[in-house]
């Protein structure tokens, strides 16, 4: 996928959720493993509703930060792993992922519609297919699939976070093994949530292309 979409997407409560519960688990591990225990009694004396509207925006702050964060890495990664993001690998001919007819179509078919050059690059082709997708709600597999990868994205980069809170927590616990053991399983969370973030980012990239290849070759036939 390419960068405007992701900065264009607007996902409203589930946005909301997606910052608060990376949020959440950096703001609680940070608390309990960094702070003095003295401090952390004295933040209890505080009373509940302050407490919770004051953790909830801080919370907030830490899923924002998180994202941008994860976002910011996210073209590394997908250049990584793939050369670039999968909707713009797809339409390219050397890509066997679709066959060439199906790439071809929705090159001729953008071009009939909107006169788009069908030397195109592939970035602004998967653009136009999303557009029409999301305008005309073709799928609602996209925007699932869109928010499950931001979702996973954004936890894979938590649980990073999570290990260096553990590391830097590690001597004032006197070097306690299970320190160690919870940096261990924040990295493995970590590359579980690196391997579903490809995985969501495939099935959107090929949701997008396939919804607008059925839709608009059945116009296209009449």
């Amino acid at each position: 996928m390419t960068d405007s979409i992701l900065d264009q997407a607007v996902f409203g409560a589930y946005e909301v959720l997606a910052n608060i519960i990376p949020g959440t688990v950096l703001l609680i591990t940070g608390v309990l493993l960094l702070l003095p225990t003295d401090l952390i009694r004295n933040l209890a004396a505080i009373p509940e509703g302050i407490t919770l509207t004051i953790l909830l925006f801080l919370a907030f702050i830490l899923g924002v930060a998180t994202q941008a964060l994860s976002a910011f890495l996210e073209t590394f990664v997908n250049r990584k792993k793939y050369g670039g993001y999968p909707s713009s690998l797809y339409l390219k001919d050397q890509d066997p992922t679709f066959p060439e007819y199906f790439k071809d179509k929705i090159r001729r078919v953008l071009h009939a519609d909107y006169g788009m050059p069908l030397g195109s690059a592939p970035g602004h082709v998967f653009d136009l297919c999303y557009t029409y997708v999301m305008q005309e709600n073709l799928s609602s597999r996209v925007p699932q699939f869109l928010r499950t990868y931001v979702f996973a994205r954004n936890l894979m980069v938590t649980m990073i976070i999570e290990a260096g809170i553990c590391l830097a927590s590690w001597p004032l616990h006197q070097y306690e093994r299970w320190i160690i053991f919870a940096m261990l399983l924040s990295l493995a969370l970590s590359y579980l949530f690196y391997r579903r973030f490809l995985r969501y980012g495939e099935s959107f990239a090929k949701e997008v292309l396939k919804s607008y290849f059925v839709n608009r070759a059945k116009a296209h036939r009449r």
